[in-house]
């Protein structure tokens, strides 16, 4: 007969080997066991120390190959993280916007400040829900908890295909811009497509190396952002000792004739706000944060204080140092380092915005990869994004994904190809649901596009009384876009094959922006009509200048270009899980009203209120700004949840 106790000791064994692993919590008796510390010389149990071994080996194991790593980042780690991401273009790009729509500087700061305290508010819940639950995906974790897996499952989705890989190119280009500038670039030469195509290399190479040197392990990651984030520091040091040694005495003094901008105070914080974006990604590591429960909150609110003083003093610099009046031009960080540096100032200011956005390019690809770890461990249909590379350390899968979708984003829109292509595929999906259009005006009306300039046309019939002298006849307006503004606008009247371009009083060729050279003859002149179709149109001026632009679907020039499109089309998917993720601390109260939290959010309900009355605000004018934009890209989500349903569907027949 065979006796029972082998078999048992086995089933012991494995169960054992489960509650190291995670997978159940252990016993009281397995506990004991685990944590006790044998010695081998006083008790001979030398096999129980080599099984223990063992045990701890495979634990670690399963745990990176499930996408539970060890604990590897310091407090001063996680708030490099932070300050890499935040600190990214914001403070060097939007001040001008932001002082030219308040009433004086003092407003500005005072804006500066609360948007501040709007973060701290924020960090004071996200440090919560980071202890409470402390696994890495930071908020898949919490939406999935507490609105369940469909829900958790898109906020992943939508990070990787839409969100996160758009912030990395974006930022990706910041850097490509200002390196080729800085070393490639001839001054006082128009863009090229050339150049378009040289930076499209640049951010794609960007993003390429610092790819894998995540993926070579987890300490080379960091200490990649913990250098780019010291440098980065450093440099805005710089503008700050230059705007205070270079102070004058009426730099605060609001000239008698300034007047607050037409888009007001709620603008100037709306700006504000998206320069302090990116601090709660911190969340999304905080498996990887040693002792969790003093170090996330701290880490939390150090960085969103340290992030705070310093926007609080470059802006200050670049009053002290510009004026009031100063500080709503373009360029400002550019403009003051010429003026305390000379010549050089330009290169400095090159170098220091390509150490930012590097920064905030290896943060997001550093943080961005555990969400799908996270996404990986529970979907079996991404179950291979959850693997950690044993002998690295690094979840290699989810970088290279990552990688792959925001090269292509760069091809697709960082490219005048690639918008075209997007543009096609549009149009067709557009004209499948509408039909071809077949009036002239319809034809004409829609946005132009060059790589310099779009031409926006809105035609229409003109009135009977013009129609019956000069049959057929078409009128509408126009307006020239360069660098996301208009640099002309006007009426516009076409005569059989002629067409007539009459600029408003306001519109100059000298305007800011300034016209690009080959569309200033547009406000001069009559142009002839060669050809139009609804891809092309092709004029030819009477002076011989002939003019070739692709109809454009989708405005990219209205939105700072490709990047500053997908941002802006994707910025209210973002605010929508960013309010579920402060709505989620509500319901898991609910839920897990026994669970230790070792920090809990003060002034409870009123803090997490004032933050998910901030992201429904900042929801409301994303949607505004974005528009119908924002339907088109929504197109991700929408495929994530038949993917969800789909493999969830697979999932039940298999078991």
């Amino acid at each position: 007969m065979h006796h029972p106790w082998p078999s048992r000791t086995r089933r012991v064994d494995a169960r054992r080997r489960q509650a190291t692993a995670g997978l159940r919590p252990p016993l009281p008796s397995e506990r004991f066991a685990l944590n006790c510390r044998v010695s081998p010389s006083r008790h001979n149990h030398h096999w129980l120390a080599r099984h223990l071994s063992n045990m701890k080996g495979e634990a670690m194991e399963n745990r990176q190959r499930l996408g539970e790593p060890r604990a590897s980042l310091s407090l001063f780690d996680a708030v490099c993280i932070i300050v890499g991401i935040v600190i990214g273009s914001s403070i060097y790009e939007v001040p001008p916007l932001i002082f030219s729509n308040v009433s004086g500087p003092w407003m500005g700061l005072w804006a500066w400040l609360l948007g501040g305290i709007l973060a701290l508010v924020g960090a004071f819940v996200y440090a919560e829900l980071g202890t409470t639950y402390p696994r890495i995906g930071g908020d898949y974790v919490y939406l999935t908890r507490a609105f369940g897996r469909p829900v958790g499952f898109l906020f992943g989705w939508a990070q990787l295909t839409a969100i996160l890989t758009a912030s990395i190119g974006s930022m990706a280009f910041v850097f490509a811009n200002a390196a080729d500038q800085l070393f490639f670039a001839e001054p006082n030469q128009p863009d090229s497509g050339a150049s378009e195509n040289r930076r499209a290399l640049l951010a794609a190479a960007s993003v390429t190396v610092l790819s894998l040197l995540n993926i070579a392990g987890v300490v080379l990651g960091k200490w990649t952002q913990n250098l780019l984030s010291v440098v980065k520091v450093l440099g805005l040091g710089s503008i700050i000792v230059a705007g205070f040694f270079l102070a004058k005495l009426d730099a605060l003094t609001v000239p008698p004739q300034h007047t607050a901008g037409p888009l007001g105070f709620g603008f100037a914080m709306i700006m504000v706000l998206y320069a302090y974006g990116g601090w709660n990604d911190a969340a999304f590591v905080a498996g990887e944060v040693r002792h969790l429960r003093r170090n996330l909150p701290l880490a939390l609110f150090l960085g969103v204080g340290l992030i705070t003083v310093i926007y609080l003093l470059v802006n200050l610099a670049y009053l002290l140092g510009l004026g009031f009046e100063g500080v709503q031009k373009r360029d400002v960080p550019g403009r003051l380092l010429n003026e305390f540096l000379g010549k050089s100032g330009s290169a400095a200011m090159h170098l220091i915005v390509i150490v930012s956005a590097l920064g905030a390019v290896n943060g997001l690809i550093f943080t961005g990869a555990r969400i799908y770890s996270a996404l990986g461990a529970e979907h079996r249909v991404f179950a291979w994004l959850a693997q950690w590379h044993p002998r690295l350390g690094s979840p290699h899968w989810s970088l290279l994904l990552q990688w792959a979708i925001a090269v292509a984003m760069i091809g697709a829109v960082g490219t005048e190809p690639g918008r075209r292509f997007i543009d096609t595929l549009v149009g067709y999906a557009r004209h499948a649901l509408q039909g071809m259009p077949a009036e002239p005006a319809r034809l004409l009306t829609g946005q132009w596009e060059t790589p310099a300039a779009s031409l926006e046309l809105q035609m229409r019939p003109a009135d009977s009384k013009a129609a019956e002298l000069r049959p057929p006849l078409l009128e509408g307006t126009f307006a020239l876009h360069v660098n996301g503004k208009v640099a002309a606008r006007g009426q516009v009247h076409l005569d059989h094959d002629r067409l007539r371009f009459q600029a408003d009083g306001d519109s100059q060729p000298a305007a800011d922006p300034p016209i690009p050279e080959e569309w200033q003859a547009l406000l001069q002149g009559d142009w002839q009509l060669m050809e139009v179709s609804v891809r092309q149109l092709t004029l030819r001026h009477s002076r011989g200048e002939t003019l070739t632009a692709w109809r454009s679907e989708i405005p990219w020039r209205q939105y700072f270009g490709g990047f500053g499109t997908l941002v802006a089309a994707t910025a209210p998917i973002f605010w929508i899980f960013f309010l579920l993720a402060g709505l989620s601390l509500f319901q898991l109260r609910e839920l897990d009203p026994d669970r230790e939290r070792p920090f809990r959010t003060p002034l409870y309900p009123f803090v997490p209120f004032i933050f998910c009355l901030t992201c429904a605000w900042m929801l409301y004018n994303s949607i505004t700004y974005a528009r119908w934009l924002s339907v088109i890209f929504a197109v991700p989500v929408l495929v994530g949840v038949v993917i969800y349903f789909l493999s969830g569907k697979s999932q039940n027949q298999a078991s």
